[in-house]
């Protein structure tokens, strides 16, 4: 395990006279990861190497990803996913459009904080609205928002970012009418 104290930019020794005013940090390389970092609120050598082994148990899980950990929900649409969207979809238009909506309600919460109950608050407040045409919004066009939150968290995966899509994973779909009257 490398743990370590760190005083003033440089590793001390315990028998070091400002041992008790460093900070513990760890480093360590690990599939591809080159991990230094301060272990935070950490007050023993045994808190840094449980942080340490954490860190490690997240990057062979593929849930480390120190850029990501920290992506906010508007930043990531705006700077990932309509850019990704335009060069890939032909939907891009209502995309856009409807990635307003989906900002205007998650803002600028982490990624990795937007929780299966949001989601379906989300989901509840968009049933039975109306429309600035007037008309009750459908099951159909709520399961197209829920889509498109659905790709904007299975993206990060393919793009390696690492965000964890459990989120979406309890979303369930609107029952969608038929087109016919019949």
């Amino acid at each position: 395990m490398a743990v370590f104290k760190r005083y003033k930019g440089k590793r001390i020794s315990p028998d070091d006279p400002n041992w008790h005013k460093a900070r513990w940090w760890m480093e360590f390389r690990l599939q591809g990861h080159y991990v230094l970092e301060s272990v935070v609120g950490a007050r023993t050598k045994a808190q840094a190497e449980r942080a340490e082994s954490t860190t490690r148990e997240d990057i062979y899980n593929r849930r480390y990803n120190k850029a990501t950990a920290t992506a906010r929900f508007s930043n990531f649409v705006d700077e990932q996913f309509l850019p990704w969207a335009k060069s890939n979809k032909l939907s891009y238009a209502d995309d856009k459009r409807r990635s307003k909506t989906l900002k205007g309600w998650f803002r600028d919460e982490p990624m990795r904080e937007i929780t299966p109950l949001q989601i379906e608050r989300f989901k509840s407040s968009l049933v039975g609205k109306k429309t600035y045409r007037g008309t009750i919004r459908s099951g159909s066009t709520v399961n197209r928002y829920l889509a498109l939150l659905s790709k904007s968290f299975r993206l990060p995966g393919t793009m390696d970012l690492s965000i964890p899509i459990h989120a979406n994973a309890f979303a369930k779909k609107r029952k969608e009418e038929s087109g016919s009257d019949t």
